[in-house]
């Protein structure tokens, strides 16, 4: 079923404006002349005279908001302009009185005025930084699903497409790789190479991080390592490996950039614990050590942050569809798919400010493997 969004300028300029010409020629020739300046800065809008439904509408919205001249559209810089053009607009609307339009064109002119704030309100999103610690897998199903799956239907979609990405890992060459295909896509995304369980190598990429960017916004640690062995099996040498790769990580890399929000503050912290953090299993030596670990020091930082203004939410995901399952033998019919666990993280972050998750389980629907 289609619905109808009179939020395209050219469109009700036409249809409203147009009904009362004769009165005041001067706010419709405005108008329209407006209406061609807006839609030519930002063609999407040019998209949103009709609406669909259901998977018809997802994939319209992905057509027409990513790449080619689209994915000139978002971005920092775009969201500038488009601001500065809308301040333009309002102060040149000011200039109609109510009093001196009819019904049909007070009613575009309220249009006009609520589209224009709008642009100017949602500028403020360009400044939302999102640091990704160590992404491979399920981590890559958060950055795709940020950069793909969101269309802009208002307001609070806006920071989907202007959401600045910091993407850390050790593999530089995929680090690279996958920033392309984000910037491609119409994201803004720069990879920095790192070991983050190595103090002075989180210094520098800390300093790097906010010499591009600025301040964080949202922090996500993500670094993991996965082994197997029995307590009378593991050697020193690779239980310290487990800590460090999926407990020590976190410690360095929160360290790095919690001052900075807490003088803001204000920012999102998301650890990326496991069931195995919630449950011990035989074989677990390491794994499971670190991640009740990682769940003892969330909870730390949530008493220690809860009035700073900063929020952290611990996540503990079952089984997942990601690369490292490969060669498991298990179906990923079995497991839950990566974007449904982008897509929780996505909807914590958006909550309001007065309301933290502390934690989330979350689980394939058939259970634990």
């Amino acid at each position: 079923m289609k619905i109808r969004l009179l939020v395209l300028l050219a469109l009700f300029t036409t249809c409203l404006a147009g009904l009362g010409r004769a009165a005041a020629p001067s706010f419709d020739q405005w108008a329209d002349d407006f209406a061609v300046r807006w839609v030519k800065q930002n063609p999407q809008f040019a998209t949103r005279a009709q609406y669909f439904s259901g998977v018809e509408q997802d994939a319209l919205d992905r057509q027409l908001t990513l790449g080619g001249a689209f994915g000139q559209t978002y971005g920092v810089k775009a969201a500038q302009e488009r601001a500065a053009l809308a301040r333009e607009g309002l102060q040149a609307l000011a200039g109609f009185p109510d009093a001196g339009l009819t019904p049909a064109q007070r009613t575009s002119a309220a249009i006009i005025k609520w589209t224009l704030e709008d642009a100017v309100r949602s500028a403020q999103f360009a400044q939302q930084t999102f640091i990704f610690n160590q992404f491979s897998g399920l981590h890559l199903g958060l950055v795709n699903f940020l950069t793909t799956t969101h269309p802009i239907r208002n307001v609070r979609d806006i920071e989907n497409y202007l959401a600045r990405l910091a993407l850390v890992a050790r593999n530089t060459k995929n680090l690279q790789r996958v920033a392309r295909a984000c910037m491609k896509l119409g994201a803004t995304a720069e990879g920095f190479g790192c070991d983050v369980a190595d103090e002075a190598a989180v210094t520098a990429m800390a300093r790097a991080v906010t010499k591009r960017f600025g301040a964080v916004d949202v922090l996500i640690n993500n670094a993991g390592k996965y082994s197997s062995a029995p307590l009378t099996s593991m050697s020193v040498a690779e239980f310290d490996q487990q800590i460090a790769a999926n407990l020590r990580s976190v410690f360095l890399v929160t360290r790095a950039f919690l001052p900075a929000m807490i003088k803001r503050r204000s920012g999102d912290i998301f650890n990326m614990s496991s069931i195995a953090g919630l449950i011990a299993y035989p074989g677990g030596t390491g794994y499971s050590a670190a991640k009740f670990g990682l769940t003892g020091l969330s909870k730390v930082m949530r008493a220690e942050l809860k009035d700073k203004g900063v929020r952290v939410c611990c996540v503990y995901p079952g089984a997942t569809a990601s690369p490292s399952w490969k060669g498991s033998g298990v179906s990923e019919g079995r497991m839950m798919p990566a974007e449904d666990v982008a897509r929780a993280f996505l909807d914590i972050y958006r909550l309001s400010r007065r309301t933290v998750v502390e934690e989330i389980i979350l689980r394939p629907q058939r259970g634990d493997l």
